[in-house]
């Protein structure tokens, strides 16, 4: 139950993807010929490079003051000195990084406790945990029963409350055991209990989720839809985790805060670095 949708790096890697291809796809001085590209290509290329860049800020939930974007970049082609240094420029970015989730934290659980809250009036509904953990039946089962500590074989879908998937089975091509002792604590609640060959559709407070971990939203509400392929299994394939859910792999366990009071002489390799951890 990976936060594939959600990548915190998805705008550096988009420019980062842009500049490879320019560089490995760059002619040698043999091959280079004059008026390959037009100044009509390279207008196309900068202003196309810049939707990307504001598109993707937005999806970080960035608040940019266009103007003043491009004087920056009027000002770095004039040679100019920027109006923070780039260590200044980190650690105000950071705090404003922390000021943003801050506010999407508190606004994505008061949408959770009002989802929960209607949604358990509905039909069909029912609590495991009261505003915690609701689930519906799709499709009952008749076959075993799944153990709080079971591995179960599952099809499931992932969803956020605007419908987005963040993680399926059918993104792996195939059903996945799981081990619910190693799962959030509502997915382990909503799942067990079920009978083979039963589908719920299973609503997860951020308490019960992955809470501010992870890449997903803070406090986002979960739904997943569970199918019970087999309720016990044996089979020795590597489920996701609750750790690998919450995105925390051995790349992702940086220090993004690095070392705010580094060397004058860190490179500038480094320096963009630290200013790719702290806007992305």
């Amino acid at each position: 139950m990976s936060n594939h949708s959600f990548n915190k790096k998805t705008c550096w890697c988009t420019i980062l993807c842009m500049l490879i291809t320019l560089t490995a796809c760059s002619p040698s001085k043999e091959e280079k010929k004059e008026g390959d590209f037009s100044e009509e290509d390279i207008q196309a290329l900068s202003e196309t490079m810049g939707h990307f860049l504001v598109e993707n800020l937005h999806t970080q939930h960035f608040k940019m003051d266009i103007n003043s974007l491009i004087q920056g970049i009027e000002n770095a082609e004039a040679g100019g000195a920027p109006p923070l240094s780039k260590q200044e420029f980190y650690q105000m970015m950071t705090k404003y990084k922390n000021n943003i989730m801050n506010v999407k934290s508190a606004e994505n659980l008061k949408l959770a406790d009002d989802f929960l809250a209607e949604n358990k009036l509905e039909p069909g509904i029912t609590s495991l945990e009261e505003g915690k953990v609701q689930y519906r039946v799709l499709t009952r089962g008749s076959g075993p029963t799944v153990d709080q500590n079971g591995k179960p074989l599952v099809n499931y879908e992932g969803k956020l409350i605007d419908g987005t998937v963040f993680d399926s089975t059918q993104m792996r091509g195939k059903p996945m055991p799981l081990p619910l002792r190693s799962t959030i604590p509502g997915f382990k609640l909503g799942v067990s209990g079920m009978k083979q060959g039963e589908k719920r559709r299973i609503y997860i407070h951020p308490e019960m989720g992955y809470g501010t971990r992870g890449r997903l939203p803070p406090n986002s509400l979960l739904i997943f839809d569970v199918e019970i392929v087999e309720a016990e299994t044996e089979q020795d394939t590597q489920a996701p985790t609750d750790e690998d859910a919450n995105g925390n792999s051995g790349e992702e366990q940086e220090n993004e805060e690095g070392n705010a009071n580094g060397d004058e002489n860190e490179t500038s390799y480094k320096w963009l670095k630290k200013i790719r951890e702290a806007v992305f």
